[in-house]
């Protein structure tokens, strides 16, 4: 998307489950600027095994994040808004010990 604040950034997203909630996950984001992890925020996500997919809600009340998991990736969009203008496609890949 031309407007997307996002071009071709490096970003880390922490997955952990929610201790209060089950079946909700807890997805924090950190953008990598100058080698340094600066957060961007937490998404509440749910996980749908049957469909190996993530649903997302965070920043503004009508922004759905949605991502379809295989293996250790995981690819999805940013549908931003009531009019549900898609925003960046996000492709992550799974690494272990960072």
């Amino acid at each position: 998307m031309a407007d997307s604040p996002c071009h071709d950034e490096h970003v880390v997203y922490e997955i952990k489950t929610d201790a209060h909630t089950a079946g909700k996950l807890l997805l924090d984001a950190y953008k990598i600027v100058a080698g340094e992890k600066q957060f961007m925020g937490t998404l509440d996500c749910l996980y749908r095994a049957e469909e190996s997919t993530l649903s997302c809600v965070g920043g503004r009340p009508d922004d759905l994040w949605t991502f379809a998991i295989s293996g250790d990736q995981m690819k999805g969009t940013l549908t931003v808004g009531a009019d549900k203008q898609l925003y960046p496609r996000i492709e992550a890949k799974r690494t272990r010990g960072q």
